[in-house]
């Protein structure tokens, strides 16, 4: 009995093995239909070889869009007009730049999209173009390429400077060369004990270089120790020379007090004695008298005088150990003290001799007592006017005397 088969079944069933097929093949592709597209053009200079439509193109590495048409531009038949379909997202911003590249170095070209900073704006067409334009760059490849006669130039004068080089001449200098090399390595094969022995001494040397630098070390925080201690004896010094120095002046300050009032009393002497010579036409008698007070007084301020300077001195002398520089000053108050005891004297003497004839009048021996005065008067200004210029010409040999102390060597 024979089978009949039902057309219609037949039929759905093959349409539907087509349909299934067709969802297979969309679904291993991956291709989706509800995302939007956007299209660019790409202005190549030079040749496309390898370039085709439906070649890949990548953003950053990455399979971004397929090349859906390209052609010579009409404008400018220098360059070939690329035209690229990519998603929206993400978008194309005005600081990316497309070039041509290849998978290996004759493989299949693609279209690569490189930069783009999140901080740049979006690409836009201009006015008079269908789409955005996308700047490019040139490969690596036609780098090298538009490089490659420069360099195959260069390489040719590289090698014939080489060959230039490489004469019979250079070849036998070459030769020579080589056999110096030879037999310095020879040589130095021969005197390795004697290089052996050379390292060995300088081992020896380094170590003994070692300790001299540590024994210097030592020596140098020594110094420091001893920079130390003698910069603080130094200081001591210096406030004991202080000390000295303010204990000088109080004695030069106690000096000049008995100066001043040694000359007062000289001064009053003086008074009493224009006072006595005043009176001596009616009191003779008492004007002797005042005399030889006068005199009295004189000796004694001189004495007082003479011992007080000689305490100071004594005492100055006990604290003037290399200060000599500090005395210029009691000098000067010195020789100033001597002048005015000196005019004083002066003084005295020009009264008593214009009032010499009263006095040879009324007193004979008075006169002779006031010459012995007025002597001893002068003696005692010239003595100290002698002082005042050996303290002032000599003044350590003064306070000192002849005696040379040295300095005690440690």
């Amino acid at each position: 009995m024979e089978t009949r088969a039902s057309y219609i079944i037949v039929g759905i069933f093959t349409f539907v093995v087509f349909i299934g097929g067709a969802l297979a093949v969309i679904w291993v592709a991956g291709v989706q239909f509800d995302e939007e597209v956007a299209q660019y053009d790409a202005y190549f200079k030079g040749s496309v070889t390898g370039l085709s439509t439906g070649n890949q193109v990548r953003y950053r590495g990455v399979p971004f869009g397929v090349v859906t048409a390209m052609r010579v531009d009409p404008k400018n038949v220098e360059r070939v007009k690329v035209t690229i379909e990519v998603p929206k997202k993400p978008p194309i911003k005005t600081d990316t730049v497309a070039s041509l590249e290849y998978q290996g170095i004759t493989g299949i070209a693609y279209v690569q999209i490189s930069g783009g900073t999140q901080k740049a704006h979006i690409l836009e067409k201009n006015s008079g173009e269908d789409r955005p334009v996308i700047a490019t760059k040139a490969s690596q490849l036609d780098v090298v390429i538009e490089k490659a006669p420069e360099l195959v130039t260069r390489f040719i004068a590289l090698v014939d400077r080489a060959n230039q080089m490489l004469n019979s001449r250079n070849q036998e200098r070459f030769a020579e060369i080589l056999t110096h090399i030879s037999d310095f390595t020879e040589a130095l094969s021969d005197s390795s004990g004697d290089i052996r022995a050379m390292m060995k001494n300088g081992a020896v040397s380094l170590g003994e270089v070692h300790v001299a630098a540590s024994e210097a070390k030592a020596a140098l925080i020594a110094i420091r120790g001893s920079t130390g201690r003698m910069t603080k004896d130094a200081e001591e010094a210096m406030r004991d020379a202080r000390i000295l120095v303010a204990g000088l002046r109080e004695k030069i300050a106690l000096l000049s007090g008995d100066l001043t009032t040694t000359l007062e009393r000289v001064q009053g002497g003086v008074a009493r004695v224009s006072a006595g010579v005043d009176k001596v036409a009616g009191e003779a008698s008492n004007t002797l008298v005042e005399v030889k007070h006068l005199a009295a007084d004189l000796r004694e301020n001189a004495l007082e005088f003479t011992n007080g300077t000689s305490r100071a001195l004594n005492s100055i002398q006990s604290e003037m150990d290399g200060v000599g520089g500090e005395m210029q000053a009691a000098i000067r108050t010195l020789s100033l003290s001597a002048g005015h005891v000196g005019d004083a004297a002066e003084q005295l003497a020009d009264f008593i001799k214009d009032n010499r004839d009263p006095v040879e009048d009324f007193t004979g021996s008075g006169l002779y007592e006031l010459t012995q005065l007025l002597s001893e008067t002068r003696v005692l200004v010239g003595a100290l006017s002698r002082i005042s210029s050996q303290i002032e010409q000599n003044p350590a040999q003064f306070l000192f005397g002849q005696t040379q102390r040295g300095v005690e060597v440690k």
